[in-house]
């Protein structure tokens, strides 16, 4: 019967919520022109010309309209529906407003979060069976993974791409352990991301998905995680979605304990709003790569590291999971070593610079003539 359901819901979801973001980032785009929601530039930022956002509707909508055709309803279901609303709704007014309060923001998700652990939803980690720490442990994660994939949204392609990458790692693990709900869910995040992404490449009629996108898409990834069977392992249970979506964590406690250990930032608050262009993908053009070229190699890094954790549910050997975490850790130190290397770069382009003003000050300034000439 589950293959049945499989091949009778799955590429109808995908193809619905790819054709649905398509088209409707076209909508959205028109709709974000005429009503002036546009993020504009500055120094914090890559683009050079206000660009539409928004883009992060037409992602929402395109995968609640493919889970709506299915008429499958349950609990979960309406809990994780309504807190992607909710997250988009929040994200809408921030990029209308320019920019929400990062303490209202981290607020509304917390509460948020403690009523979907509630019944009748009941989205929950379940680790120790103790209702106080479970609902801790998935305020962390949701509030986290929500707050990663906001903070890698920091160029073209990057977040929808990761969250297509995590979204198909996720179907995989769904279809291999016949996990109905899991697949459809994370199928319709998969179509969305996929057919937001022309749009965010374009270079002439170019899309942002705004906070509004990324808010949702890194609490829709996060709580399907927190539905998903695993493995009967609770360690590698836990192990294989923190794999799976390695990158964007990574990106994030990096730049937040750089920041904190080198003074940069020096409160909980300080480091909830400082924002700074020093993202790995930020580090990798710092090295030479362009944006495009940076957006694909951590792309090849995320499906590196995913494979891996795909890999890993499939086994109960401890020696064979110890190996792919080992894996996973020395390519995150790959990445710690580019990253480290950009700042070193940085700091000779900084001083080759300041050198070249000194040079061009010095042969600038005119010559004396001799006495009496």
């Amino acid at each position: 019967m589950i293959w049945h359901q499989v091949i009778n819901y799955y590429p109808k979801i995908f193809l619905l919520s790819l054709a649905g973001s398509f088209l409707g980032t076209m909508i959205v785009r028109r709709l974000a022109l005429r009503f002036n929601l546009i993020d504009s530039p500055n120094e914090r930022k890559m683009h050079s010309r206000p660009i539409p956002l928004g883009g992060g509707v037409s992602i929402y909508f395109a995968f609640a309209f493919a889970l709506y055709w299915t008429r499958y309803y349950d609990r979960p279901l309406e809990g994780i529906a309504l807190g992607g609303l909710l997250t988009l709704g929040i994200g809408l007014i921030d990029d209308w407003r320019g920019g929400l309060s990062a303490t209202l923001k981290f607020f509304v998700l917390v509460v948020l979060t403690l009523v979907l652990t509630l019944p009748p939803f009941n989205v929950i980690l379940n680790l120790t069976k103790i209702y106080a720490v479970d609902a801790t442990l998935t305020i962390l994660w949701i509030v986290g993974i929500t707050s990663a994939f906001n903070a890698v949204d920091n160029m073209d392609g990057q977040a929808a791409g990761l969250g297509a990458i995590a979204a198909g790692a996720f179907t995989i693990v769904a279809i291999e352990t016949r996990d109905l709900f899991m697949g459809m869910l994370s199928l319709g995040v998969l179509g969305g991301c996929l057919g937001f992404l022309p749009h965010n490449f374009s270079k002439k009629k170019k899309v942002f998905m705004g906070d509004a996108g990324s808010f949702t898409l890194g609490y829709l990834l996060a709580t399907i995680s927190i539905l998903g069977e695993w493995s009967e392992s609770r360690l590698v249970s836990c192990t294989i979605p923190v794999l799976i979506l390695a990158v964007p964590i990574f990106d994030l406690a990096y730049v937040v304990l750089c920041r904190h250990f080198t003074g940069v930032t020096r409160s909980f608050r300080q480091a909830l709003t400082h924002c700074a262009k020093d993202h790995l993908a930020h580090r990798l053009v710092n090295l030479g790569a362009t944006p495009r070229q940076a957006v694909f190699f951590i792309y090849f890094i995320a499906v590196c590291l995913a494979l891996g954790a795909v890999m890993m549910r499939s086994t109960t050997v401890v020696l064979s999971s110890g190996l792919h975490v080992l894996q996973a850790l020395m390519i995150l130190g790959i990445v710690v070593i580019l990253m480290r290397q950009s700042v070193v770069n940085g700091r000779r382009n900084q001083q080759l610079q300041q050198d070249l003003e000194r040079l061009r000050e010095k042969h600038s300034k005119p010559s004396e003539s001799p006495e009496g000439a």
